[in-house]
């Protein structure tokens, strides 16, 4: 038991909260914690969840599928490639309930100045992603 990699990384962990903790670092836990996982990540340990090493069953299997979940898409040209259907109710609608919220959230929160600029910058946002979604389908 007291051999075991994944024992030893779980109180690596909790030594590194209780630093962290000591020292009055924000976000203790959080900082274990992804240090753990971080370090779980990693084929090849003796404490990795990931890889034939692992000690759960499935290890390969599940490195394969991380391996896709990880792995950043070409972009290519998609700049301003939405086609949004401007006859489809659902885009009125999420239209509509995205400058609702934007103006209720005006009104009702925040220092006045900064609340008119940002509705402002919202609609502004808003019509630039329009115009360039029509001109793409030109």
């Amino acid at each position: 038991m007291m051999r075991s990699p994944t024992m030893w990384l779980g109180v690596s962990g909790l030594l590194i909260i209780a630093f962290c903790t000591m020292l009055d670092i924000k976000g203790a836990t959080m900082i274990g914690v992804l240090w753990v996982t971080f370090i779980s990540w990693i084929p090849g340990t003796g404490a990795s969840y990931f890889g034939e090493d692992s000690q759960v069953p499935g290890g390969e299997v599940r490195w394969d599928y991380f391996k896709k979940v990880v792995t950043v898409p070409v972009f290519g040209n998609t700049w301003a490639a939405y086609q949004w259907d401007l006859g489809n109710g659902q885009f009125w609608l999420a239209t509509f309930t995205m400058l609702y919220v934007g103006f209720f959230g005006m009104w009702f929160g925040g220092e006045a100045r900064l609340r008119v600029l940002l509705w402002w910058l919202r609609l502004f946002m808003f019509l630039l992603l329009l115009l360039c979604s029509m001109l793409s389908e030109k």
